[in-house]
């Protein structure tokens, strides 16, 4: 990560790591979560979040977690962030909703003033 982030800073740009939201994570019924934290034998599903996000803080990389203000959005309106029907539910990619609560997150991070402009905003996909 210091290696691209170097990169990217290089080039003038600012460098920021975003961690997606696991479907377990973003189950939206308290029970359900816990059921599958027990079958698993684990505590919480965010320990991989945690660890990237303290050595982001470690070596001044800006880490945005998707997986709070996603899970805490699927909790309190009880609605599913991944599939497209009722037979998928909970299952696949994102939908909609997911991608929705995503952007908006990822925004907020980038621009905490609430001003967002195709110039403030670029983002590179490899």
């Amino acid at each position: 990560m210091l290696a691209l982030r170097d990169e990217v800073v290089a080039h003038g740009a600012q460098f920021r790591v975003v961690t997606l939201a696991t479907r377990p994570q973003v189950i939206p019924d308290p029970a359900k979560r816990a059921e599958l934290l027990q079958k698993l034998g684990v505590s919480d599903f965010s320990y991989a979040d945690r660890r990237i996000k303290k050595y982001g803080e470690q070596v001044g990389i800006p880490v945005t977690d998707l997986a709070p203000p996603l899970a805490s959005y699927a909790q309190a309106t009880r609605v599913y962030l991944n599939g497209f029907n009722k037979s998928n539910l909970g299952a696949g990619h994102w939908n909609e909703t997911g991608h929705r609560l995503a952007a908006e997150a990822i925004a907020r991070d980038l621009c905490p003033s609430g001003e967002i402009n195709a110039s403030s905003v670029a983002i590179a996909v490899q």
